[in-house]
């Protein structure tokens, strides 16, 4: 399961990302994303994301390279992003 919330501050929205990414949850993170580049500039928190499937991790990837910044990654998720 994966619990996605959102805040803003000042022009940068933070998208929160709360235990799994997996396929199943890919169309709802995007939805969130192209709602809030809408805005202006994000932030992705992963300090509560505990798992990623390969389809979550390549989303994750795709986002890094359209401009979206991934922080508070714990060294389990940010080795599998590495990898």
């Amino acid at each position: 399961m994966l619990h996605i919330s959102h805040s803003r501050e000042g022009d940068v929205t933070t998208v929160l990302l709360e235990g799994r990414l997996m396929r199943d949850w890919i169309g709802e993170l995007r939805a969130v994303i192209d709602t809030e580049r809408q805005r202006g500039p994000i932030v992705l928190d992963l300090k509560q994301l505990t798992f990623a499937d390969r389809a979550g991790l390549d989303l994750l990837r795709e986002l890094t390279t359209d401009g979206v910044r991934l922080v508070g990654a714990t060294a389990f998720v940010r080795g599998l992003l590495d990898a």
